[in-house]
C-alpha cells in the first residue's frame, strides 16, 4: 500500500495546523497556567514558540509534495526525527509521573481541561506525524527519477 503525495501533503498541513493553531488553542493563546509548569523543560514559552516554528516549516515544505516538484527527502527526515523526539518525550513524561499518568491527567482536568487534553494527546499526535514524515521520506527516496544523489525533473 502506498500513500499518495496528495495525502502526504494533507498530513503536512495537518501537522502544521496542530503545531500552530492547535497549540494556541490548547495553551489558550499562551495564557494557560498549567502547560508550562507541567513539563517546563519542553513547554516553556520559548519551547512552544519553537513548536509553532516547526509547524510553519511543515507547511512551507508541503508544496514540494506536489507532482513534478523536487522532493526534499532529507528535510522530511528531519521532520520525522523531530516528531520521534516529541513522541519519546511524551513517553518519558508519562513514566515520570508520581502516580499514574491517568492520575496526573485527572488532576489537570480538574483545573484546566484543555491542558489535560493536550497532555493526553500530544504524544499520539506526534507519533502520527512521525508516520507521515517517515512515509514522505521513504517515498521521496524511492522516486525512480532520483539519480546520483540529485533530483531530475522528469519534465525536463
Amino acid at each position: 500500500m502506498t500513500v499518495s503525495w496528495a495525502n502526504l501533503q494533507r498530513g503536512f498541513w495537518f501537522n502544521g495546523f496542530m503545531n500552530t493553531v492547535g497549540l494556541l488553542i490548547f495553551n489558550q493563546c499562551f495564557t494557560s497556567k498549567l502547560i508550562t509548569p507541567t513539563y517546563p523543560e519542553l513547554f516553556s514559552t520559548e519551547g512552544m514558540l519553537t513548536i509553532m516554528l516547526w509547524g510553519g516549516a511543515y507547511v512551507a515544505a508541503s508544496p514540494s509534495l506536489k507532482p513534478g516538484r523536487q522532493k526534499q527527502p532529507y528535510t522530511y527526515a528531519v521532520f520525522f526525527v523531530e516528531k520521534v523526539f516529541y513522541t519519546a518525550s511524551h513517553v518519558l513524561w508519562c513514566t515520570r509521573q508520581a502516580g499514574s499518568p491517568l492520575d496526573t491527567l485527572t488532576a489537570l482536568a480538574a483545573q484546566e481541561p484543555m491542558t489535560a487534553l493536550f497532555y493526553a494527546g500530544y504524544g499520539l499526535n506526534d507519533l502520527l506525524g512521525a508516520f507521515c514524515f517517515g512515509a514522505a521520506t521513504i517515498k521521496a527516496l524511492g522516486e525512480p527519477h532520483r539519480r546520483a544523489g540529485a533530483f531530475v525533473d522528469k519534465n525536463m
